[in-house]
């Protein structure tokens, strides 16, 4: 294909407002956090909220029973939804099994606040540079906290 050829279909693309390389030109044009902030927008409630639901899964979790010492726990969930656990026990992180637990909660999560615009993840661009996972983080909990924790997160299932 002639470079000639090439160049009038890239200015074609980019002339249409909605596009691919159009978006794909405004979305690198914004920093780092204006990227994430423009893909991890909840259609409900806020992300400050989703990520203190996420630490209270954590903190509530039963796989603590499971683990020896003074562990901490990671949680990352994707745009679809998928959902992985770490302990970092020894400063050697390990994955662990996704509790149903854990599962059911994410996915009670996902489905109210709905945090990432898939309007604009279904863009390469999007998917290579700005579909960051969210994350979660806690220490091992005092048996309080994770009664805490577990009560918060039956009030808002129950409020929403």
């Amino acid at each position: 294909m002639p470079a000639a050829q090439i160049w009038a279909e890239l200015q074609f693309s980019l002339a249409d407002s909605n596009g691919e390389a159009a978006f794909a030109r405004q979305f690198a044009r914004l920093n780092p956090l204006e990227r994430i902030a423009r893909v991890q927008h909840p259609a409900r409630g806020t992300l400050g909220e989703l990520n203190q639901l996420l630490r209270f899964i954590l903190l509530a979790s039963p796989q603590w029973d499971e683990l020896e010492g003074e562990s901490e726990l990671y949680l990352s969930v994707d745009s679809s939804g998928e959902t992985r656990i770490w302990e970092f026990g020894r400063g050697i992180p390990s994955e662990l099994e996704t509790s149903d637990f854990m599962r059911e909660y994410v996915l009670a999560l996902w489905n109210y606040f709905q945090p990432f615009d898939h309007t604009i993840v279904k863009f390469l661009c999007v998917r290579k540079i700005g579909n960051r996972p969210l994350f979660a983080r806690a220490f091992r909990p005092s048996a309080h906290q994770q009664l805490e924790a577990q009560l918060r997160l039956r009030d808002w299932i129950t409020a929403h």
